[in-house]
């Protein structure tokens, strides 16, 4: 069993460090370039492009959702440091469950919701408006970042909740990119 979680966990690794760079060195310098572009087209020759406020929602739902998983990953979520860092032992271990529990609950069901809205647009067969992007891609891709979510949190859930044997936790191995 453990050797399966191994290898699901290493596949959503390679998963979410493919989505991250994606989002960060293609689809942040994209929205940098169409945006100056459009500031460009829009002030200088009083002609903006009509499709770019639907491009730029795009790459921001890219950049958004494909850095989610790497942020879950490298446990880069804001949480309450205040208090969180003054826990210890099986304290702190709860506290890790409650944080994994809730956001395990909260990608589940972004997944479940996206995901059950895809045939519906696939049957319809809508695209958006102005690029004519099948919007079931988008909400696959939405739902394909939260599984890759609710993995992560699944794995601090049991792991966080059952003692390492040794100093270092499972969050601060993340942190240092050991796992």
């Amino acid at each position: 069993m453990t050797f399966i979680i191994e290898k699901l966990l290493a596949l959503a690794d390679r998963g979410s460090d493919f989505l991250h760079t994606f989002a960060t060195c293609v689809c942040i310098p994209l929205l940098a370039a169409i945006v100056t572009a459009d500031v460009i087209m829009r002030y200088l020759f009083n002609a903006p492009f009509d499709w770019s406020i639907e491009f730029n929602e795009t790459l921001l739902t890219l950049i958004l959702f494909g850095s989610l998983p790497f942020t879950t990953k490298v446990n880069g979520h804001i949480r309450m440091e205040l208090l969180y860092r003054h826990f210890q032992g099986g304290l702190k271990r709860i506290a890790t469950a409650l944080w994994a529990a809730s956001g395990l609950f909260f990608s589940v069901l972004l997944a479940v919701r996206t995901a059950n809205e895809i045939p519906f647009l696939i049957k319809i067969n809508k695209n958006t408006e102005y690029l004519g992007i099948p919007v079931w891609t988008l909400r696959g891709f939405v739902s394909l970042c939260a599984v890759l979510m609710a993995l992560y949190f699944l794995h601090l859930l049991f792991f966080g909740i059952r003692k390492t044997g040794d100093e270092e936790t499972w969050e601060e191995q993340i942190a240092e990119g050991e796992k």
